[in-house]
């Protein structure tokens, strides 16, 4: 119990007895009130426990002393936490807390939880008296929309303990459980950046003690709230958010019904019982072709008895294993490799068990059902095609791509778990492969070259040419031919020198030796390219320099890098298959996945409910919201009504809500010399013409500059600068562009970050092909939005209907975009847009970088803490309600954790803008995605739209397929014009507004008629649109600025400095702050 003695301080004592067992059959720990157990199967608790401890509940220990904390009192602990030998453990009212010991100070520190809200509480101390520029400099009262932010770290105990409660907590709360005081082994120190920082101290005594005492010893300004909160902290901070939003209900409300079919395939049955077993190799570097083929069916099988692997059985006992030593040869020659595997037997696990669970919790965590059956069913696809990732493809029915790239088809399945079943998705695919040639034939078709003038005399390849290609074969497998038997290497580099000048010294002979005539001397070949580089194939010991000419591209390597513009065309081209085509290819698809003939599905008794016959559902059809401009024909700013019809609507007869006037302003024209200045003045005439049409006004005189020739970051410079000169106010500049990519990010660096002005590009093909009064309004609403104009508004904003829209609200979008492979010094671009009206039209931006290793956006915390600062100076100090954050670039796994760390980032970023009043919006944390293979389709031919036959704009399905206790939903709300419409997959992981389902899907609709650029709704909200603009533009500034653009050969993560200098590349003017310049 605990007591206070006489000096005031709390101390602790165990009343009642401890069963411990006579014998120990394997390992215990000590835990304060009983012992665990860490057996092989289960753990189990074997001693008694107090009255106020639910015997039901119970922890588990596994052989590695990690202490699995299950759910306690409905409140869900730490996943896993290592404690070891001699951790007591303290149990008030069913809570778990460790003493902090130095053996598990890292483990906490690196869950994230237990630090940032430490961080939370000496922050938002400092910030008190802080300047007008980082808070809020006037409090309201948000009494009646006030987030209930009670789940812990961050809660209002924590917030109200911490900070604004003066009094002592008494014995009794202590009892209650209300309170944990005692002394950790680790102090907290605060460092120059006011963040808590855990200093390791030996020899700590983990008594309990009161407040003022651990205050003291802790060391922080205010002993008695300081105390109180790192008391509150050590209490709250173990505990985990509930992430993952429960369905609230369903849409049976609003919207039209309408009938779909899903490519889904229902799972009839599947197996109860499946054993596990644990196979390692070593080395443990293994090709995936023996992995996957030869270890099974070599060795594998043949050793075990035919049915060993049904669930029924088990192969061996639980404590045995087979050590095997096996040779394999290889499939391009040379000696055979020896490999030893050990195969041990793991555990029996209850499939229905497992199924039962995942149906009845929102989360997945561990081993799921789901996990088993994909590694059923993908067993033997993975024998029988190509696999990449979860798509696997086939050789025949290839494009070409150029540059020696091809497209080949494939298909996609995977098993999900959806209403009272499981579902198989299944879809076609298709990416890109390196064609299986030889290298001389990849080089001279990458470099439109031909194989003639290769051989010729001084037939070598330039400086820029050689870059080129070693950034193609940079890692690339090749077979070598010249010797007996082929060999395979990887691609080092393309070397600089030819094979006469790359010089070895020779074992055989102890004598340097040219490439050239070692081929000559010991095979006998004559090369027929001598003028080619030699490629630098492997390292280390293996490094060998083998001219071109010997080498061939294997067969099956997948394109990694970025495709370019023409090829990323093609393979859309090729896939653009209409709605009912492509339900055509899903059901070829599945004959190809062929589960009623796998083997290994028949041993498992996996099997498809109508293996021919797609699942069906039940949608509905959103009401799109209707649009409002002014009238053209009518003075004052008449506002005038459009209602979309099938996700698009007209602009005739409209002006915009709000124009801007642009008074000056040039013309930059880089086009080759036949698109002259009398050409591109009659573009600008036009355009001037059109924007007063739609109520964007010209001045009729701006500067014109003309750069003839190759354009360079200095000519461009030169031409900007005369510019400015001509036009010292210039707000606005009109760019006809040569085409070449350097040329726009370095125009686009300059107007951002040095001149202080938007451009609008327009490419001189274009305008030799004519410009239309439909292009001109489209550059209109760019440059109209881009200069702070309001284009048009949503005007039937229902507070009924949508009571979130009742208080201010800001609606936020983030994204993460990582680079594209191979370039690992790259940074990764963060950006976070947020609304800054009730339009909403215009929005505020925001974006960092950081390094590629991150998957949570590391600095959110400061980034939504600056629009939320931008919306306060924007709006008379109005402070939103409330905060929609929409979130893009998630992969599944990712889901959890990059919610828990960036919801907590939010919070922060609110509490860090007040002091003790605590500002406190309510959060609802939306994950979008896009990358995912579910289609749907009309299963009713006449309610299809448009000619590509797909379902209508605003078509939402939150039943049948999505999870059956998530808070998810699949919306199509673009009108699909090419190919099958992709739904937009959503996935609610936090709601402080407690909306329902009508509610979220309603507003998600609505923020996809948002997007200014065009008069038709997008695949996503547009504030995650604007998002991902402002990151390519961002991308920009950073390849403008060499920011990562040598490659690495180790690979390393970019550094704080070269953060640093990141980020001084991508400050934008000051200008340009309030302006949408990156759309």
């Amino acid at each position: 119990m605990i007591r206070e003695d006489e000096d005031g301080e709390l101390k602790y004592s165990f009343q009642g007895s401890l069963e411990k067992p006579s014998v120990l059959p394997h390992k215990w720990i000590p835990i304060h009130k009983y012992f665990v157990n860490i057996s092989e199967e289960s753990s189990s608790v074997n001693s008694k426990m107090d009255d106020n401890i639910n015997r039901n509940e119970y922890l588990r220990v596994n052989r590695n002393n990690k202490l699995n904390l299950t759910h306690i009192n409905g409140v869900k602990i730490l996943e896993s936490i290592e404690f070891p030998e001699g951790v007591f453990v303290h149990i008030l009212e069913g809570l778990l807390y460790p003493v902090i010991l130095d053996d598990i100070r890292q483990t906490l520190i690196n869950d994230g939880r237990f630090t940032n809200i430490l961080r939370v509480m000496v922050r938002r101390k400092n910030k008190k008296g802080s300047s007008k520029k980082n808070s809020f400099s006037e409090r309201e009262p948000f009494s009646d929309t006030t987030a209930n932010w009670q789940i812990p770290p961050v809660g209002e105990r924590l917030v109200d303990h911490a900070y604004n409660t003066n009094r002592r907590p008494s014995l009794q709360e202590n009892l209650d459980g209300k309170w944990l005081l005692k002394k950790a082994s680790s102090l907290v120190d605060i460092d120059s950046s006011g963040q808590g920082i855990f200093r390791p101290r030996s020899n700590s005594d983990s008594s309990l003690v009161s407040p003022t005492k651990l205050a003291s010893t802790v060391g922080f300004p205010n002993r008695r709230s300081l105390s109180r909160g790192i008391v509150a902290l050590l209490q709250q901070g173990m505990t985990s958010m509930e992430y993952d939003v429960r369905r609230p209900n369903y849409n049976q409300t609003y919207g039209k019904s309408i009938s779909l079919t899903v490519n889904y395939v229902a799972l009839d049955s599947i197996p109860e019982y499946v054993h596990r077993y644990e196979i390692e190799f070593f080395p443990e570097k293994v090709p995936r072709s023996i992995k996957r083929k030869k270890m099974v069916k070599g060795f594998v099988l043949p050793m075990m008895p035919k049915d060993c692997f049904l669930p029924i059985r088990k192969l061996i006992f639980p404590d045995s294993k087979f050590i095997a030593r096996i040779h394999l040869a290889r499939d391009i020659g040379g000696p055979p490799r020896e490999f030893v595997l050990t195969f041990r037997y793991g555990l029996k696990i209850n499939v229905r068990e497992l199924t039962l669970k995942l149906f009845r919790d929102v989360h997945e965590t561990g081993l799921t059902a789901r996990h088993i059956l994909d590694v059923i069913l993908r067993h033997q696809p993975s024998l029988d095609y190509i696999p990449i990732g979860l798509n696997y493809f086939t050789k025949p029915g290839r494009y070409d791509l150029g540059s020696g790239r091809e497209a080949w088809y494939g298909f996609h399945h995977n098993v999900v778990p959806c209403h009272g079943k499981f579902g198989m998705v299944v879809d076609v695919a298709s990416t890109a492969f390196f064609k299986e040639q030889s290298v001389v034939d990849f080089t001279a078709t990458l470099l439109k070259r031909d194989k003639e003038d290769l051989k010729r005399k001084k037939g070598w390849i330039t400086e820029d040419e050689r870059k080129l290609l070693n950034s193609e074969l940079i890692g690339l497998k090749v077979k070598t031919h010249h010797g007996r038997t082929p060999r395979l290497f990887r691609v080092y580099c393309v070397g600089r020198a030819t094979p006469s000048f790359t010089h070895f010294d020779c074992r055989a002979t102890g004598n340097r030796i040219s490439v050239k005539d070692f081929f000559s001397k010991k095979y006998n070949i004559e090369l027929e390219y001598p003028d080619l580089p030699v490629l630098h194939l492997g390292k280390g010991d293996r490094t060998a320099f083998i001219p071109m000419e010997l080498c061939k591209l294997v067969k099956g390597q997948r394109v990694l890098k970025k495709l370019t513009e023409q090829q990323a065309t093609t393979m859309i081209r090729m896939m653009a298959s209409m709605a009912p085509d492509r339900r055509k290819e899903v059901d070829v698809a599945i004959k190809d996945v062929d589960v009623p003939n796998n083997p290994v599905a028949k041993e498992f008794n996996v099997s498809a409910f109508k293996n021919d016959q797609l699942m069906k559902a039940e949608g509905v059809i959103l009401e799109p919201p209707s649009i409002e401009y002014n009238d053209a024909r009518l003075a004052n700013g008449t506002p005038v009504i459009v209602t979309p019809n099938k996700g698009t609507w007209e602009m005739y007869d409209k002006q915009f809500k709000e124009a801007r006037l642009i008074d000056e302003w040039g013309v930059l024209n880089l086009a080759p010399r036949e698109i002259d200045e009398p050409k591109v003045r009659e573009v600008i005439y036009g355009l001037i013409g059109q924007g007063s049409s739609v109520g964007l006004d010209f001045n009729e005189e701006y500067a014109y500059y003309q750069s003839y020739g190759n354009q360079t970051k200095e000519s461009i410079d030169r031409a900007l600068e005369y510019l400015k000169r001509e036009k010292p106010k210039m707000i606005f500049l009109f760019v006809v562009l040569d085409g070449k990519q350097t040329t726009y990010s370095h125009l686009k660096s300059a107007g951002d970050k040095y001149f202080g002005f938007v451009s609008q590009c327009i490419r001189w093909k274009s305008i030799k092909k004519g410009v239309n009064n439909q292009v001109l309004t489209n550059l209109c609403m760019k440059i109209n939005h881009k200069l702070g104009g309001v284009n048009c508004v949503i005007s039937n904003i229902s507070k009924e209907n949508l009571k979130i829209l009742d208080a201010p609200i800001i609606v936020m979008g983030a994204t993460l975009s990582h680079p594209h492979h191979p370039e690992p010094r790259r940074p990764s671009v963060a950006s976070l847009v947020g609304s800054m009206d009730a339009s909403p039209a215009q929005f505020s931006s925001c974006s960092t970088v950081q390094s590629r290793i991150h998957q949570h956006i590391v600095d959110l915390s400061e980034m939504v803490k600056s629009i939320l600062l931008d919306f306060y100076q924007r709006n008379a100090k109005l402070k939103p309600h409330r905060i929609i954050f929409y979130r893009d670039a998630i992969r599944d796994s990712m889901f959890l954790t990059i919610a828990q760390r960036e919801i907590n980032a939010i919070r922060r970023a609110c509490l860090a803008l007040e002091g003790d009043e605590g500002y406190r919006p309510g959060i609802t944390f939306i994950i979008l995605q896009r990358r995912h293979n579910t289609r749907l389709f009309c299963s009713d031919p006449a309610d299809a739209s448009g000619r590509s036959g797909n379902v209508p704009a605003g078509t939402c399905l939150d039943n049948t397929i999505t999870h059956p206790h998530r808070f998810d939903f699949y919306l199509a709300s673009h009108y699909g014009i090419q190919g099958t419409s992709r739904p937009t997959y959503y996935r609610v992981m936090w709601d402080d507004n407690n909306l329902s389902a009508e509610e979220i899907q309603s507003l998600t609709y609505m923020m996809c008629y948002c997007y200014a650029r065009c008069t038709r709704s997008v695949t996503v909200p547009a504030p995650t649109y604007y998002a991902h603009l402002a990151a390519v533009r961002t991308r920009h500034h950073l390849t403008d600025g060499d920011i990562g653009v040598h490659y690495d050969e180790e690979g390393l993560p970019l550094d704080e400095a070269d953060i640093k200098k990141a980020m001084e590349v991508i400050t934008i003017h000051k200008d340009n702050r309030t302006r949408m310049f990156f759309t």
